[in-house]
């Protein structure tokens, strides 16, 4: 069936996961390396360890963030009684979970032997709210697993379920690239606030790209927290993301190749962000723009799509193509303003401009365009075909 989804006033349409049929079928990878659900283009808008913080009543926290655009969520639980209520609190609400297969290679006390993982992975892989296997957690650090720990472990849950793909989440891309045949999705989680620029999630989500190849996908788990809040409990005059940062970080991440968005996170660590409104408001608004984009993050990037000037101008591009549509992401990847013009060589007519989420449209004369950025500002264009 068609899904249709409304950003801005225009009406985007493609092949699309109807809510009530997840988890009705296998889950896959495309030829693109794009998640599929029995067949249908499935693009993971998610945060991790979406559940109510006092454990009284998760379906309210499913559904709000269901409401706000979310479709994934990942839940750190590993015994099979913990877990149980927060996948069926998540398949009541639509949403799919990457969850732990057998023990955690940081929590064990003993061997986990190969019946034992099979045994856990078949007690859980056919709930309907299952998406994946998330094999390990920064193996590389807190995880404690080597690469031929975590190939095993990948190795046996395969063979067990060959429904659902494994991924992992590493913190650079030397380790994307120490752990690349570990898992069928390579996450990574560039945190880079107050400390770093936003680039950083461009550069950690370029290497990651380019250290397991063309042919493994690659998600971001973007940061939703405050370093001071988890490392102290309390908040310190160093900032935790702005909505400036948290959108630019988000869509700095897709343009440099990311696959699929996870943040971290809701409620799995000392920063709960519903505790901070106005932090949680503007991580949902950003999972409405990214669940509104679906069909179009679901098309192939056209590489060289655009060109920029002036040519040092500091914004980061991706181009996309829908329904004879042209959309181009614009990223100010610095905290001060700036000016570009962008221009498309194949479109010399010209064509209405709309700036999605910002309500506001101009003309491309020739195909060549001028807009304002603001500092870490992003603008999506979308050409609408003659």
């Amino acid at each position: 069936m068609f899904s249709r989804w409304i950003t801005s006033g225009l009406i985007l349409a493609t092949l699309a996961v109807p809510a009530n049929a997840l988890g009705a079928g296998r889950v896959g990878l495309d030829k693109n390396g794009l998640l599929t659900v029995s067949g249908k283009p499935f693009f993971p808008v998610g945060i991790y360890t979406l559940q109510d913080k006092s454990g009284k009543d998760h379906d309210a926290v499913l559904k709000e963030a269901k409401a706000a655009g979310f479709n994934t969520t990942v839940y750190y639980s590993w015994t099979f009684d913990g877990l149980k209520p927060l996948l069926d609190a998540a398949a009541r609400s639509g949403i799919m979970a990457f969850v732990y297969p057998t023990v955690p290679f940081s929590v064990r006390k003993s061997e986990v032997t190969e019946a034992q993982v099979i045994e856990n992975v078949k007690e859980r892989m056919n709930h309907p709210a299952l998406l994946g296997w998330y094999l390990v957690d920064e193996p590389e650090g807190i995880g404690k697993a080597t690469p031929d720990q975590v190939r095993e472990l990948y190795r046996i849950v395969r063979q067990t379920d060959k429904e659902h793909p494994c991924s992992i989440v590493v913190m650079s891309p030397k380790a994307a690239a120490d752990y690349r045949d570990c898992a069928d999705i390579m996450w990574i989680d560039p945190y880079p606030i107050p400390s770093r620029p936003v680039t950083a999630v461009s550069d950690c989500t370029a290497g990651a790209v380019k250290a397991v190849g063309p042919d493994k996908p690659v998600w971001v788990v973007p940061q939703a927290f405050d370093w001071s809040v988890w490392r102290t409990g309390k908040v310190d005059q160093t900032h935790r993301p702005t909505p400036e940062e948290e959108r630019a970080m988000t869509y700095l991440a897709l343009v440099h190749g990311a696959r699929g968005i996870i943040y971290w996170a809701h409620t799995a660590s000392k920063y709960y962000i519903e505790d901070y409104p106005d932090h949680w408001a503007a991580v949902k608004k950003i999972a409405g723009e990214l669940r509104d984009l679906s069909p179009v993050l679901l098309t192939p990037t056209v590489e060289n799509g655009v060109l920029i000037s002036p040519k040092d101008a500091p914004v980061d591009t991706m181009v996309k193509r829908l329904n004879g549509d042209t959309y181009v992401f614009a990223v100010n990847r610095e905290p001060k303003e700036c000016a570009a013009s962008f221009t498309l060589p194949l479109l010399i007519e010209s064509a209405s401009v709309d700036v999605l989420f910002e309500k506001r449209a101009f003309k491309a004369v020739g195909g060549s365009w001028k807009d304002q950025f603001k500092p870490l500002e992003v603008h999506v264009f979308r050409l609408k075909a003659p």
